[in-house]
């Protein structure tokens, strides 16, 4: 369901690809359609957020797409929002249903405490519920502990992450976030590195409860939540909590409304202000925002013509765009396609949609074969070979007539 201004080719940085009439047609249909209804959705421009926190930052969690920083690049103690980073390396390097037994080093480590004791024998997913609700810095430990066998080892798991998810102006050196120089981060990483980790089921689930039955040997008790948005505010669904002295109140908190998800970073704000902060990041967001989807996942995007015949294009993903409600505008777009030469198979990504401007507004969707291109040699082989064998097969047929009708004649004859 896609886009404004296609000219009757696509292009791509070096080739030129003919669409049909009906498809130019469509497109420039529904770009029209989009601009009616972001002409009606302009409201008046609500009040840019004022944030007490020192940095923030402000994104659509789908697209990834930032709408409001203030000092997103500045290095920060991050508190217990490092327990974030801590979930994703665990969540993607082993298994929930992992024992872990607690070491005496864990169960000692300062500040918020699960209150684990040396020796208990505890299953992966516990401990992570324990991290990211009770923002217990034991189970974090004994998390590191269990997936690479030390601390220390964790934490360069924890830093290759991290620069893998872009998120270069970061550095970690525990899997608590307890201060220590040298453990910091940015608003701006912290995005990143908070929308990979909610692209994980599990971690979802786990930073949207708001309470948990505990049960760990013989003790038993509740999980609850330091988050206080969720209950409280619309739509939230995590994320994470984080506090001391030096790094000040942190806040990763997220909120989903009308298929739009909204991830608000602040870091070092003041009491209760961080709260107020958290609610008018993402008030600003739902309120001067519209997500729209141009196209469903492996719906067809557009189709080309290749060798003289005709390939749609379908959606990998669904094909979505932020824009603002009081300033409807054209989605700044563009197609790009790989040289597109037989055989071609059903699946197979050709290239991509990419919209928005500069590296932070980029969003990419890809485009894939929506049905096989086969050589042209290829069909002639595949005509003959089928022909060859419906030969056969008629030969066989005609062979086993004939051997029928003789056994017949040759038994009457022995009757007679």
């Amino acid at each position: 369901m896609l886009l404004s201004e296609l000219s009757r080719h696509i292009v791509s940085g070096r080739f030129c690809y003919s669409i049909t009439k009906e498809t130019f047609l469509l497109l420039r249909a529904k770009a029209l359609a989009v601009a009616f209804i972001l002409g009606l959705w302009a409201p008046q421009t609500h009040a840019e957020p004022d944030v007490v926190g020192e940095a923030a930052l402000l994104m659509e969690l789908h697209t990834g797409k930032v709408v409001w920083t203030k000092n997103e690049n500045k290095r920060l103690a991050p508190a217990s929002t490092t327990k974030i980073l801590t979930a994703l390396v665990a969540l993607e390097r082993s298994p929930l249903e992992q024992i872990v037994t607690v070491s005496d080093h864990a169960a000692a480590t300062e500040g918020s405490s699960a209150y684990l004791r040396p020796g208990e024998r505890i299953s992966l997913e516990e401990l992570l519920y324990a991290a990211l609700l009770q923002s217990g810095n034991d189970a974090a430990i004994a998390i590191a502990e269990g997936v690479a066998g030390s601390t220390e080892a964790f934490v360069r798991m924890m830093n290759e992450t991290a620069q893998r998810l872009g998120a270069k102006d970061s550095s970690f050196l525990n899997p608590h976030g307890l201060p220590v120089k040298g453990h910091y981060t940015t608003a701006n990483d912290l995005a990143l590195m908070t929308r990979a980790a909610m692209q994980n089921p599990k971690f979802r689930e786990i930073v949207g409860t708001r309470t948990r039955p505990w049960k760990i040997g013989g003790r038993t008790g509740i999980l609850v939540n330091h988050n206080r948005l969720l209950g409280d505010y619309k739509g939230a669904i995590g994320v994470k909590t984080g506090y001391t002295v030096e790094a000040g109140q942190c806040l990763v908190a997220a909120a989903r409304r009308g298929g739009a998800t909204y991830l608000a970073v602040i870091l070092n704000s003041q009491s209760r202000a961080i709260w107020e902060d958290a609610r008018g990041l993402l008030d600003y967001a739902f309120k001067n925002y519209a997500l729209l989807e141009f196209a469903k996942e492996g719906e067809t995007v557009l189709m080309v013509d290749v060798d003289g015949r005709e390939l749609p294009l379908d959606a990998a993903a669904p094909v979505r765009y932020l824009v603002p409600r009081n300033r409807p505008a054209k989605p700044l777009y563009r197609i790009v396609l790989d040289e597109l030469k037989p055989p071609i198979a059903e699946g197979e990504q050709l290239g991509e949609v990419v919209f928005g401007e500069g590296k932070r507004g980029l969003r990419r969707v890809a485009l894939v074969a929506g049905a096989d291109v086969p050589e042209r040699g290829s069909l002639h082989i595949i005509f003959w070979i089928g022909l060859l064998a419906a030969l056969g097969i008629f030969i066989h047929w005609r062979r086993e007539r004939r051997h029928r009708f003789n056994r017949y004649r040759f038994s009457k004859r022995l009757r007679f």
